[in-house]
């Protein structure tokens, strides 16, 4: 590609730079209104593709000519060589173990466990109405994720170890989205308060995620969830010996993407629907007429209409995963 393309200039890569570790998705949002649909920063050599078309080049069309490039491998401090961040072979089996779990029949069965959740957080917050106490509605949709997450997908119970794995995931993610957004990076090693902190969160991350494996590995009751699965996939690879690494890197990339991408939608749909008050009624009201004040399932999703639109405008104005990155692997036109 010919580094004719518009994009930020002279002082203007400073405060694009500055405004990438601020708000990233905020700073893009920018430089789209400013320049386009593709945007050249020089600095850090990357080009921006806001166009749906050129999203599908990349991402559907020809995903053999790009790989997921460097920035994926500061994710791998965190997350490891799991699905999010695995190519190849690694991918693929991991895709085919995973891809099952998540199908509508599956999916369904969550319902009543993820009812049954959600109905103890709401009992908290009437507790908390009725005292006049304020509660952290990002720190409870967090919690309540991982705790949906745990029992669905691993069959753990994870109540005493949600305040651990909620803040060292949280303070793991901020700052390796800082590093990622750094147009200078260091080895891990150097001592920087964010190589610190990434450190230190996947230590803490660690201790959890592989004592929940040894408790699976030792428990005698079959149960079918996506941590037996894996162990089941393992040992067909290898019976004599379970990769406890590789387990903990799908583990810890379901946690990560199966709590923290609904629990930030759930808590900026909830902030906007405090801020419209009318879309709010309409809300209700859709709920009142389907459920009837009965708890809801699965099979009411569709007839939820308005509650998608929702929840869809929502993540149209307040993305969960604003940008996705990949790396050339040749010369582009």
């Amino acid at each position: 590609m010919q580094h004719t393309l518009l994009g930020p200039r002279g002082i203007e890569i400073v405060k694009t730079l500055w405004g990438l570790r601020a708000n990233y998705a905020e700073e893009y949002h920018r430089l789209f209104q400013k320049y386009g649909d593709v945007v050249f920063i020089p600095v850090a050599n990357r080009y921006v593709f806001f166009h749906p078309d050129d999203v599908q080049y990349i991402l559907r069309d020809h995903p053999d000519k790009f790989c997921k490039g460097v920035d994926y491998e500061v994710l791998k401090h965190i997350l490891g060589n799991g699905l999010l961040t695995s190519e190849g072979e690694r991918w693929r089996t991991a895709r085919r173990v995973l891809g099952g779990e998540f199908s509508i029949r599956n999916v369904a069965a969550f319902a009543p466990t993820i009812t049954t959740l959600t109905n103890q957080l709401l009992q908290t917050w009437q507790r908390s109405a009725r005292l006049g106490e304020p509660r952290n509605v990002a720190d409870d949709m967090m919690g309540l994720m991982l705790k949906i997450a745990g029992q669905t997908l691993f069959g753990a119970i994870l109540n005493e170890d949600i305040d651990t794995v909620r803040e060292s995931l949280t303070r793991g993610a901020q700052a390796a989205v800082a590093i990622m957004v750094s147009p200078i990076r260091l080895p891990l090693w150097v001592p920087l308060p964010n190589h610190s902190k990434l450190r230190k969160a996947v230590h803490q991350i660690d201790a959890v995620v592989y004592r929940m494996i040894e408790r699976k590995l030792h428990d005698r009751e079959i149960q079918q969830n996506v941590l037996s699965k894996l162990i089941k996939a393992l040992q067909q690879e290898d019976p004599h010996a379970i990769d406890h690494r590789r387990l903990r890197d799908e583990c810890t990339t379901i946690l990560l993407a199966g709590h923290e991408t609904t629990s930030n939608a759930l808590t900026w749909t909830l902030y906007l629907l405090s801020q419209h008050r009318d879309v709010l009624n309409r809300l209700q009201e859709e709920i009142a007429q389907v459920l009837g004040g009965r708890h809801p399932d699965y099979a009411d999703v569709e007839h939820l209409k308005y509650t998608r639109m929702v929840l869809q405008e929502s993540m149209r104005l307040y993305p969960p995963v604003p940008g996705i990155t990949r790396q050339s692997n040749e010369a582009l036109e």
